[in-house]
């Protein structure tokens, strides 16, 4: 089993997070397990190094009750890869059985100009399990240390944030944000919990689950409670086609061919890496970490 993550002293080496952007919307995904976060630059107060981390997400397993899947309950061949538009767990557990867990950020947002966006989870299994999703607000992100401590372990730290059901749709908050977090699922189950100690109005997050091979769940923020729910709203199988549809398309128009296969192979991460900067009107951002 693996040491303690407790026991792993962040550091600017490790580089156990990777991200990926589209517009206003930023996903990031842990190497050793697959803690993922939706967040956004801050446009409150103008921090350029740190992030708005909208909502956390710890996966689990189990039938009756969920096993979360943090740092020892996973193996240390489970690791994290970006692909064309997103980021893709391959998670390995410690009695075998494995699957994967992909984030993307969808394509909102760039046209309208408006502080809003939207993310898309797939977890896929090949054979149906019973997967559990904890998701709720967190707080001002600096994304720079490995191990993140906002993004480590099973606990979502939502002491100034709140977690409410409306429909099939659950609808996160933060004390200092004036953004609103929609999340919808292929979920069977939903609740809210609460973290203990009083924490007034604030301090719940979501507990969800669902059966099967393929486990979808959207997630869309913006300032208007409506349109939050409406991007969450949208159909996650359609929406993940066009991402990847976009990016196989931008990569079969730019592409170099020499004799380094490491360098052809470093032309295609630059070209995505530019695209994920790309923060209109503004132009280039410096880069997303």
């Amino acid at each position: 089993m693996r040491q303690n993550e407790s026991d792993i002293s962040p550091t600017l080496d490790l580089l156990d997070e990777r991200a990926c952007a589209y517009q206003q919307c930023l996903v990031f995904l842990r190497q050793a397990y697959p803690n993922g976060a939706v967040m956004t630059y801050d446009h409150t107060q103008a921090r350029g190094a740190e992030h708005v981390l909208l909502a956390k997400f710890v996966i689990g397993v189990g039938e009756s009750e969920p096993l979360w899947l943090t740092y020892q309950e996973c193996s240390e061949e489970t690791t994290a890869d970006n692909i064309p538009g997103g980021l893709r767990s391959k998670v390995k557990l410690l009695d075998g059985t494995s699957f994967q867990a992909s984030w993307y950020p969808l394509h909102f947002g760039r046209e309208s100009l408006l502080w809003e966006g939207a993310a898309l989870l797939h977890i896929h299994s090949d054979a149906p399990r019973k997967f559990w999703l904890k998701f709720g607000a967190g707080n001002i992100a600096f994304m720079h240390f490995s191990p993140n401590q906002s993004m480590a372990g099973a606990k979502i730290d939502c002491e100034q944030g709140s977690a409410e059901l409306s429909g099939n749709t659950v609808l996160i908050r933060h004390e200092e944000r004036p953004l609103v977090t929609a999340v919808k699922g292929s979920f069977s189950d939903v609740r809210i919990a609460s973290l203990e100690g009083d924490f007034g109005r604030y301090g719940t997050y979501a507990v969800a689950s669902g059966t099967g091979t393929d486990l979808y769940a959207v997630v869309g923020f913006s300032e208007k409670e409506e349109r939050a729910a409406e991007l969450a709203g949208c159909d996650p199988v359609k929406e993940e086609e066009r991402v990847i549809r976009y990016y196989d398309d931008l990569l079969a128009q730019w592409r170099i061919h020499t004799p380094d296969a490491a360098l052809n192979e470093a032309f295609g991460h630059a070209l995505l890496n530019v695209e994920y900067a790309w923060l209109r009107p503004y132009g280039w951002i410096e880069s997303i970490q």
